[in-house]
């Protein structure tokens, strides 16, 4: 009797132990080990809201691009919303974005809010203009002609309304650029970098 009671302790002991050392790992995971990486993080801070406009003149189109990030060290993760309008297609998609931080740029994977979206993306943008805009390129499946499609992503720290006396400030350089105007002189750059 004294060996299968001893079993039973030894496998007893056995699960309790694994259980604690499980629990363990858990805490370690969700709680110390992201405290001890932000305590250790020492870069740029991208969180907060961004923004970005752009038009097209052929075909007539624009993209609005909103983003809200939230950081912990060298992790990202938000929302992206596209608005895109154009004469022949329109469309509003929102994503969840995921991603890292390194050495001055950020990579990133979104799915769609909606389960009734189908189109996910992948990015990688520069931190620029004294982490004060983030510019590089989308990879996105086009749920249209069902291929993977680019666009060009371009926003800068802060709101819609904040910003689009900057924004209308580069669509109106870009417009004068684009007519040829060479009796203007060079454009000035935007405070805190070039224009996207």
């Amino acid at each position: 009797m004294d060996a299968i009671w001893n079993i039973v302790l030894g496998v007893f002991a056995g699960v309790v132990t694994s259980f604690l050392l499980y629990m363990a790992k858990v805490v370690w995971d969700s709680k110390l080990h992201p405290l001890w990486r932000e305590a250790r993080y020492s870069g740029v801070d991208i969180s907060g809201t961004w923004y970005g406009y752009e038009e097209f003149p052929q075909p007539a189109s624009s993209n609005e691009h909103f983003l809200t990030l939230e950081q912990s060290a060298d992790s990202v993760s938000g929302i992206y919303q596209l608005i895109s309008k154009s004469e022949n297609n329109s469309f509003d998609l929102s994503f969840k974005v995921r991603g890292h931080i390194w050495e001055g740029y950020v990579t990133f994977t979104m799915k769609p809010v909606s389960r009734a979206v189908t189109s996910v993306a992948a990015g990688l943008v520069k931190i620029a203009g004294g982490g004060n805009s983030l510019a590089g390129q989308i990879a996105l499946r086009n749920v249209n002609s069902e291929n993977v499609a680019t666009a060009g992503l371009f926003v800068m720290r802060g709101t819609k309304e904040s910003l689009e006396p900057v924004i209308r400030r580069v669509l109106d350089m870009r417009a004068v650029q684009n007519q040829g105007n060479a009796g203007l002189g060079e454009v000035p750059p935007l405070p805190d970098g070039d224009p996207p």
